[in-house]
This record gives structure tokens, C-alpha cells and sequence, in this order.
């Protein structure tokens, strides 16, 4: 027995020899294949000029001047008449600014109705209360902490105040539990989401607590955006459809932008100048795959239910305003960006 165990450790070491002997020749072999051995080592030669443009940046279109048809002006030229461009259209307008608005689509868009608002009236009178900071972190944890906090602390200090201006338009409100079914449809009805809480319903057990800030337009916002375009006409905003905005005009030293050129559905130029400011109120880039697949490669393939059309019958929400403003020179934040689809 002693004998087979010395017999065997010989053998494992001529093995291992063996082994450790193929090893070493290894690169005696290659050697002969390789160029250079210290390849690995020498940087790679730099390309020559920038590298290209991501697929979904493109460059900004050459339009001549003389290619213009039509111009105009205002104080505010907003690009985009969805609830962001509308809401900024009357802000704008009720603090005497004229205003230009330039939509792709046929008329004023809108889509479901949701709204997250945290010290609104309506949840005042139903005594709705809770710690503001703590609903914060809350949605800082979902999003990854990839959120700017900055924004959702003016969102928590502001949202309610402005919620009650956005609903100062409606004649009347009908206020709705979350279990009410009935609407009224001779006011604007109202429903608090996740509310009234469960009967004995703890925050601090939960791993994914629930605030009740998200209250809902039924049957959707429209109803209350017909009253906010309403507004507008009234206090002299104008509206400019089927004309899809095409670049964006910065002054030469950097300056601010002062213009955006557009082409209708006819082919025909138009610019629209801003003595103030331009607004891109443009929406997402959900139906620009390209987009999609560089910023969020891991929704590309969620389905994107939004059924919204311009006038040319192609899906709106196609990343317009980042990729003009990018052209221009603005900075499209760093990535990751902060997941939005949070558990309920």
C-alpha cells in the first residue's frame, strides 16, 4: 500500500511536469504566428477625425434661406401641441406674452390622464397627508437614483398648486373614489388613485410603498386640454398644424435659439421666430427604435400602446426635439436614464 501511494504521487508529478512543460512551450509555439508579442501593448492608432454620429442622430437638414415660404413671430414659439405645449401656451399667454405654437399632427393631441400631484385641494378636503420626503426617496429607490432629487423637490413643493391651477378652467369638478364607478358628464370628473388605502395598511412593512399622489382626468384629459386650447385662442395664442418642425436656429456665438424652421404637409418652408424663448414641448422618442435601442436597449421591444398620428398618418413621440436640440448643441443627459414604469 505504501509502495502504490509513492508510485502515485510520482506519476501525479510527471503528469504535472508534463503539463506545466506544455504550458511553457505554449508560447514558444505561437510565437512563430504572432507579429509582435507586445502587440497587445501598443495603442491603437487613433481614427482620423471624430468618430461618426450615432444612427439616430443624423445631421440637421440643409434648408436655404430662400427656401422659405412663410415666416412669423412671437414672444414664445412652442414646438408641440400635446399637454406640456398646451399648459406652457396659456402660462405663457396669461403673463402677455404672444405665442406661436407649430404641431405636427392635425390638431392639439392628448392621451390617457394621469397626473402624479402631491397637496392639491380636492386631496386636502379628503385629508390626504403624508411625509413629502419619504415619497421621494420612495420614487428615488424605484428610479434607480438615476432621478435629478432637485426636480422631484419642486415637484413635491410645487405640484399641487400648480394641479389647481391647470383645474381652475373647470366649471366643476366631480371628485371620484378610487371604487366609484359613475361618472358625471356635465363636469370634469376626477378619480384618486390608490385611495382610500386598504384597511390597516402599514408604509414601513411594505417593500414598495404606495402614496396617494396620482389622481386621474376620466374619461381622459381631454375634456379638460378642450377647455386649456379654449384659453389659449382666447388670450391670442396661435396654432400652426401639419407643419413638422425640421432644425432649430442658434445664434452664431452660441447664444440662445432664436428661430425654428418647419415644413407643412404641402412641402412648403415656414420659420417661426422667437423675440424670447423657443419651448420644445416635442414628447419622447417611444416610436424611434433607433433611439430606443441606443438610450434603453432593454425596452426596444415593449410594446408602445400610445396610438397617437400626425398628419402625415406616422406615429408622433419620435424623439423631434432631442435630436434638434442636439444639433444645436444641447447636451442629452447621461444614461442610464431613470426607469419611469414603477410598482404599484
Amino acid at each position: 500500500m505504501k509502495e502504490n501511494a509513492e508510485l502515485s504521487r510520482r506519476n501525479f508529478l510527471k503528469g504535472s511536469a508534463l503539463a506545466l512543460g506544455g504550458l511553457v512551450a505554449a508560447p514558444t509555439l505561437l510565437t512563430g504566428c504572432a507579429a509582435n508579442p507586445n502587440d497587445h501593448l501598443i495603442p491603437p492608432k487613433p481614427s482620423a477625425g471624430p468618430p461618426p454620429p450615432p444612427a439616430w442622430l443624423g445631421a440637421a437638414p440643409e434648408i436655404p434661406s430662400e427656401k422659405i415660404s412663410d415666416t412669423y413671430s412671437a414672444d414664445i414659439v412652442i414646438v408641440g401641441a400635446g399637454l406640456a405645449g398646451l399648459t406652457a401656451a396659456r402660462a405663457a399667454s396669461e403673463h402677455g406674452a404672444s405665442v406661436l405654437v407649430m404641431e405636427r399632427a392635425s390638431t392639439w393631441q392628448c392621451r390617457s390622464g394621469q397626473f402624479g400631484t402631491i397637496g392639491n385641494r380636492y386631496q386636502r378636503e379628503l385629508g390626504i397627508s403624508f411625509d413629502k420626503n419619504a415619497a421621494i426617496l420612495e420614487n428615488m429607490k424605484q428610479m434607480g437614483y438615476r432621478a435629478d432629487q432637485r426636480m422631484w423637490n419642486y415637484w413635491a413643493e410645487h405640484s399641487g398648486e400648480d394641479f389647481d391651477w391647470m383645474l381652475d378652467l373647470a366649471p366643476a369638478v366631480h371628485v371620484m373614489k378610487e371604487t366609484d364607478t359613475e361618472l358625471d358628464r356635465t363636469k370634469i370628473n376626477l378619480q384618486m388613485m390608490h385611495y382610500p388605502l386598504p384597511s390597516g395598511y402599514n408604509r414601513s412593512e411594505e417593500n414598495s410603498p404606495t402614496y396617494p399622489t396620482v389622481m386621474t382626468l376620466l374619461p381622459s384629459q381631454e375634456p379638460l386640454l378642450t377647455l386649456v386650447y379654449e384659453k389659449c385662442l382666447a388670450q391670442g395664442c396661435k396654432f400652426i398644424y401639419a407643419t413638422r418642425a425640421k432644425k432649430l436656429v442658434r445664434e452664431e456665438d452660441g447664444g440662445r435659439v432664436t428661430a425654428v424652421i418647419g415644413e407643412d404637409i404641402h412641402g412648403k418652408i415656414v420659420q417661426c421666430t422667437a423675440r424670447k424663448a423657443v419651448i420644445l414641448a416635442t414628447g419622447d422618442y417611444g416610436n424611434n427604435k433607433e433611439m430606443m435601442a441606443y438610450f434603453v436597449p432593454w425596452a426596444v421591444d415593449y410594446l408602445n400602446v400610445f396610438p397617437n398620428r400626425d398628419a402625415w398618418d406616422t406615429p408622433t413621440n419620435t424623439g423631434d426635439g432631442h435630436r434638434m436640440a442636439a444639433w444645436v448643441g444641447g447636451k442629452i443627459e447621461d444614461g442610464p436614464p431613470a426607469p419611469m414604469i414603477h410598482t404599484r
